[in-house]
């Protein structure tokens, strides 16, 4: 994800309650050592829609097209937490 992408959902995650922090240089399931930046939250995957997206869409001030394609991210599971990338 970009600097942009990660502050961008880290501020919508945060302003919908749910715990966010970045994770610099992460490595995910068949990236094969190749990292980027990500996010770890306790926001499961499947809310992103429904919760996220609406204050990604505030934030950007559009009709949710420009959230789509920010949520347009991988998510791999940390045990109770999720990284986003």
């Amino acid at each position: 994800m970009t600097d942009t992408q990660v502050s961008l959902i880290r501020r919508a995650l945060e302003l919908a309650g749910w715990e966010a922090r970045e994770y610099p240089n992460y490595s995910g399931r068949g990236m094969y050592g190749v990292t980027t930046n990500a996010l770890v939250t306790d926001c499961p995957p499947q809310y992103l829609d429904s919760e996220i997206k609406p204050y990604l869409a505030r934030e950007l001030g559009d009709d949710g097209e420009a959230a789509d394609q920010l949520l347009r991210v991988r998510c791999d599971n940390l045990g109770l937490k999720y990284v986003l990338y």
